[in-house]
């Protein structure tokens, strides 16, 4: 599935937005539904991973750099909530404003499931690596897929930073 231009997706953002922000509800209860539409619309971009902490990635690399790691799971570097009350509560000038706050904040990033406790927060997560946006597809949902060239890209970050490879 091919990514949607930043244009395409601030139309889809700014209509919904609009629509939401106008029903007579809490805050919760509009994100919850406005969430739901942009994940399931496939037309935004949701979750996008630009980042992979140190132990996330030594995990992988232990693991051969498979293509299913369930040590491995998204990390919010923005509470969810904590945005979604912002989004909702905030009067941006514009739903221009709306979506680059939005997509400022919804970035992840790929952590192990241990740095992704409840009482653990950002500055809890080990070393963080960036990694480019494009390397995993569009769309991964609520799984990251790891791709061949993602693994690719993973082992040479790996190698990069002297993090040992399964042989």
């Amino acid at each position: 599935m091919e990514r949607p231009t930043t244009e395409e997706q601030l139309k889809v953002f700014s209509n919904l937005f609009e629509a939401f922000k106008s029903i007579k509800l809490d805050w919760k209860s509009k994100y919850a539904g406005f969430e739901r539409i942009l994940l399931d619309s496939k037309l935004v971009d949701h979750w996008l991973i630009d980042e992979i902490s140190q132990d996330a990635l030594k995990l992988i690399a232990s693991n051969g750099f498979l293509k299913i790691n369930k040590g491995v799971v998204r990390g919010h570097r923005k509470d969810r909530k904590d945005r979604a009350k912002h989004l909702f509560t905030y009067n941006f000038k514009s739903p221009d404003d709306a979506f680059k706050y939005f997509m400022k904040h919804d970035k992840v990033t790929l952590i192990t499931k241990n740095e992704n406790s409840i009482n653990k927060g950002l500055d809890d997560w080990s070393k963080r690596y960036p990694i480019d946006p494009e390397i995993f597809p569009y769309r991964c949902g609520y799984a990251t897929k790891y791709t061949d060239e993602a693994l690719l890209y993973l082992q040479e970050l790996a190698l990069k930073n002297n993090i040992k490879i399964k042989e």
